[in-house]
């Protein structure tokens, strides 16, 4: 089986679409051959975030696709079965499992049967939200004083999807303190001391999860 792939050779450097070794699954694995894959991760591309790779690496994380071999211990797929699954690929640092090519592994727990959707829709359901409520957690108090680079990438985070414009989309967003909203509009302050440092973080994030419990996202930004 001939193998392509679109190959990224360093942050901020063009994509190449070239030949690819075609990836073995191993214990837990599952060879797919890609019909859908969700765009995304541009910022990898553009050189815009942190994430360190080993390059030359192939990105992509969402996908439908066809199983095409099964790995020892893969007891609920089949080859044949049409699935969608999260490659995890740029978390892993493998390119095996980068969804921009034509045959990628997949883990069978990150995996599942897509029934009557079409591959185009079930490629897109892992960010659908399903209507569950997201938190965010925003403030811009004097001692937020992250690093330049975190800084940044907050920063464009805020330029690409909390565009002032969107005014039904931000109205409950507080930049003065912190806030939590949900977005059944319900908003709640909680008694955050947010130090200098990543290392703070995961701090408010344990605590935002045991304040209000089934939060699906945390934001921050300074």
């Amino acid at each position: 089986m001939e193998n392509k792939a679109v190959w990224l050779a360093g942050p901020g450097k063009p994509p190449r679409i070239s030949s690819a070794p075609t990836p073995k699954p191993g214990p837990g694995d599952l060879l797919v051959k890609g019909v859908a894959v969700q765009l995304g991760e541009w910022k990898i591309q553009a050189g815009l975030t942190s994430a360190t790779l080993t390059y030359p690496t192939m990105i992509g994380l969402l996908l439908s696709v066809i199983v095409e071999k099964i790995g020892s211990g893969v007891s609920r797929f089949a080859p044949g079965d049409h699935v969608a699954s999260n490659s995890t690929g740029v978390l892993r640092k493998d390119a095996r499992f980068g969804a921009y090519q034509r045959f990628a592994l997949v883990r069978q727990e990150m995996t599942a049967k897509i029934s009557r959707r079409s591959f185009d829709e079930a490629a897109s359901l892992p960010t659908a939200g399903g209507g569950g409520r997201i938190l965010f957690a925003t403030g811009a108090r004097p001692e937020m004083q992250f690093p330049p680079g975190v800084s940044g990438f907050f920063k464009r985070f805020i330029d690409d999807y909390l565009d002032p414009n969107n005014k039904d989309f931000v109205q409950w967003v507080w930049w003065d303190y912190f806030e939590v909203a949900f977005t059944d509009g319900r908003i709640k302050s909680l008694p955050l001391e947010v130090k200098q440092g990543l290392a703070q973080v995961n701090e408010v994030w344990d605590l935002l999860r045991r304040e209000q419990p089934g939060g699906k996202r945390l934001i921050l930004v300074p």
